[in-house]
């Protein structure tokens, strides 16, 4: 599990810009890359069937070793869940990792089941295993921050350095959420989600299931674990855990960036 070094800071303050100076300026992007309607999974089967002990793995072994594109399979089974529960999941993997144009496509039990890509996190999952741990990072990242607590399926924004966004997308987008990242690949699986909502917004992020970043009972703390089960993380807009915070206009952030924990999305959920 990676942590907030104190170093990295030292390190690399120099290089931070100011406002509107991001490696990925606001501009022209895509609604298409950063702007997510189709949201609505839980992952509480995954957290109850050993997710954080063993991490992603499917039919018995580990995901991140499996050729997945074009494979064929007799039965298929993510973390013991059922086969309509394991499509699911693979289908925020795939939004998640290839981008548009790709898609996975797996047969199991002589039946085809394909995917297409979205976001493009992890293009080269399509072609093997999925084994750079910064690609694993960035794609846990993505499905930490598309879970909602109820499975609901509601309108987010995702902003990193990897997933551009424009100006309009920050002014119909501005309710801050959570900083979401870990890697539910690896064999010593991690999760955390670092909490930047308003306490004004509480509430209305809770009646719509976007309270994988808030603390048991409702607690704004961000001590112990969020109602998803992932581990809360302090210091969200702080420079030890991200390095740049987006200010593109008074009272409105673009989002975190440089963040040291590599695969870091922030979401930030409809204006309301």
């Amino acid at each position: 599990m990676r942590m907030p070094r104190g170093t990295w800071f030292v390190l690399l303050v120099a290089a931070s810009c100011g406002p509107g100076q991001v490696n990925h300026t606001p501009g022209e992007a895509s609604r298409s890359r950063s702007i997510v309607d189709d949201n609505g999974i839980s992952l509480n089967g995954l957290m109850t069937n050993g997710l954080m002990t063993n991490g992603l793995t499917v039919n018995g072994v580990q995901m991140n070793g499996v050729q997945m594109n074009g494979v064929q399979m007799n039965g298929f089974s993510i973390n013991g869940l059922s086969l309509d529960e394991s499509l699911l999941v693979m289908k925020y993997l795939v939004k998640c990792a290839l981008a548009d144009g790709q898609t996975m496509t797996i047969n199991v039990d002589g039946t085809d089941y394909s995917w297409p890509g979205r976001l493009g996190l992890a293009p080269e999952w399509a072609n093997g295993p999925l084994t750079s741990e910064a690609s694993q990072d960035w794609v846990s990242g993505c499905l930490l921050a598309l879970a909602n607590a109820d499975g609901q399926s509601v309108s987010i924004s995702l902003r990193a350095d990897a997933l551009p966004y424009d100006l309009d997308e920050v002014a119909g987008y501005s309710v801050a959420e959570a900083t979401y990242f870990g890697n539910l690949f690896a064999k010593t699986p991690w999760a955390f989600a670092c909490p930047s909502f308003g306490s004004q917004d509480q509430d209305h992020l809770s009646a719509i299931g976007r309270r994988c970043g808030m603390g048991l009972n409702f607690n704004p703390d961000p001590i112990g674990t969020s109602q998803c089960n992932f581990s809360l993380a302090p210091w969200c807009r702080s420079p030890y855990r991200c390095l740049y915070v987006d200010n593109v206009s008074p009272g409105q952030r673009g989002g975190y960036f440089r963040c040291t924990d590599a695969g870091s999305i922030t979401v930030y959920d409809q204006s309301y």
